[in-house]
């Protein structure tokens, strides 16, 4: 294992940054193939950027590994590949320009926002509420001119780099507590982030989920070490304020109820120390509390902190709006059997249904609901990671976190929090709300593994994996025979 995240050598750096550049080659090649020349060009010096930012990040960190920048590398081409063929099949294929997509799912309504406001050839876009993707797509328009490949290198390179500061979070709120490296930690969170497929897919499109996890990667650094209590002064203290702010903004800026995930993890970073902690989380309150009145305020597209405060808490005062986006389609027809009218139900009621919805959102998404059994489609989709990872932070709240000695404090509560309360909001019908908190339950996760070297929590985990594996294994099988009757 020392071999693996021991510092890369400087013999070392360069074999990977050969292999890059030969990688990188290929790539233009086969680009060149399907887009024009100069088109092709864009594409890849474009990504080529996206992937250089986070990899200039990692290098620069003393968690950096060879392991670590492997990894990344593997990950960003992967990536690369996927995002490069969502544009060709958004242009090429479909027979238009790289400045005229044509993008079916969400991403289609932001592309048309932001020309919206950056020429005005397209009418306003009325289902659009926030304007944070929009914006990030309208000031790359700004700078290098209108074109797909800029808000997708965008997201591209957020991603990307989502992951490391992950890694640097699951470094910082560790560290003490294991016999494990820093490196080690790094690597293993990366890598459990690189076999999330479909969280990781997310990001290769033009959705607001890239900013998402960029968002709660950096917000989650900073309340890692206010909730161990780090004395930070001067300019680390304005530097740490600033990453969250920018965090805070990304998310708030995309989706405003975000604004509520951030305020529980400041309470619960807080609760570990609050004595000493309150000033500072009390300040990030303060923070979040003016982000999130001026994200729905002033940089939505209509008044929605009324509606964000009172409609999403109680959701059957906007019930009938409630019905029609969320429990819809053949697929949940199942879980809309056994919640009814969910969303007409009385505040108790839901939150007595919590169980059940918690583990339909658990359960989601499967690979088969598409009818599409395509390997691109069942690796982007099929979320056996995301199953593991839950597994072993299921196995660490019943087994671990009741032990002083090996508890994470209360933080280690913030991703349950957020992940019921998408829940009760959605009826646990949407799973990709809780994407940005997958690397919340890695760090969990990691922790979990890290205790390998005790024989009795190994045993443990070993007898809880087998018992997990055979529940979860015919659970999926009861959905998928259910599911199958209604499509």
């Amino acid at each position: 294992m020392e071999k693996i995240t021991a510092t890369p050598s400087p013999r070392l750096r360069r074999g990977l940054f050969l292999l890059e550049l030969l990688s990188l080659a290929v790539a233009a090649v086969l680009t060149w193939r399907y887009f024009a020349m100069p088109d092709a060009a864009r594409i890849v010096a474009a990504m080529a950027v996206g992937y250089a930012v986070p990899r200039a990040v990692l290098s620069r960190s003393r968690h950096c590994s060879t392991g670590s920048l492997v990894l990344l590398y593997v990950v960003g081409a992967g990536l690369m590949a996927f995002a490069v063929y969502n544009m060709w099949s958004w242009t090429v294929h479909a027979g238009r320009p790289l400045d005229a997509p044509h993008i079916l799912s969400d991403g289609g309504k932001y592309y048309k926002c932001a020309l919206h406001y950056y020429d005005g050839s397209v009418p306003p876009q009325r289902n659009v509420h926030y304007y944070g993707l929009p914006a990030m797509i309208y000031l790359t328009w700004k700078l290098l001119g209108v074109s797909l490949v800029w808000p997708m290198a965008v997201n591209y390179m957020l991603t990307l780099l989502s992951m490391v500061v992950f890694g640097f979070m699951a470094c910082r709120l560790l560290a003490g507590r294991l016999e494990s490296g820093g490196r080690q930690v790094m690597l293993l969170a990366m890598l459990l982030m690189a076999l999330s497929t479909y969280m990781l897919s997310q990001g290769a499109l033009l959705q607001k989920e890239a900013l998402n996890y960029m968002g709660m990667a950096m917000v989650g650094y900073v309340l890692s070490g206010l909730a161990r209590s780090e004395t930070l002064h001067g300019a680390k203290l304005w530097r740490e304020t600033l990453v969250f702010f920018l965090g805070a903004g990304m998310l708030i800026s995309t989706r405003g109820t975000m604004a509520y995930f951030v305020a529980a993890g400041i309470v619960l970073a807080v609760a570990h120390d609050w004595r000493r902690n309150w000033r500072r989380g009390a300040t990030l309150l303060l923070i979040t509390l003016v982000l999130f009145v001026l994200g729905t305020e002033v940089f939505a597209r209509e008044a929605y902190f009324y509606h964000q405060v009172r409609t999403l808490v109680n959701t059957t005062r906007s019930a009938d709006r409630m019905s029609e986006m969320y429990i819809v389609g053949p697929s949940q027809q199942p879980l809309r059997a056994v919640l009814g009218d969910y969303f007409y139900h009385p505040l108790w009621l839901k939150v007595l249904l919590t169980p059940v919805t918690a583990t339909a959102l658990y359960l989601v998404p499967f690979p088969w609901l598409r009818g599409d059994y395509s390997v691109l489609n069942i690796l982007s989709r099929t979320t056996c990671t995301w199953y593991a990872v839950g597994g072993l932070s299921l196995f660490y709240f019943l087994f671990m976190s009741w032990r002083r000695s090996r508890s994470l404090g209360w933080l280690a509560l913030w991703p349950v929090a957020c992940f019921l309360a998408v829940a009760y909001a959605t009826g646990g019908s949407v799973a990709r709300y809780t994407l940005p908190l997958q690397p919340l339950f890695v760090v969990i996760a990691v922790y979990v593994l890290c205790q390998w070297r005790d024989k009795k929590m190994r045993h443990a985990l070993c007898t809880f994996a087998a018992v997990y594996a055979l529940v979860l294994a015919v659970t999926l099988c009861v959905c998928h025979y259910v599911q199958m009757q209604y499509m």
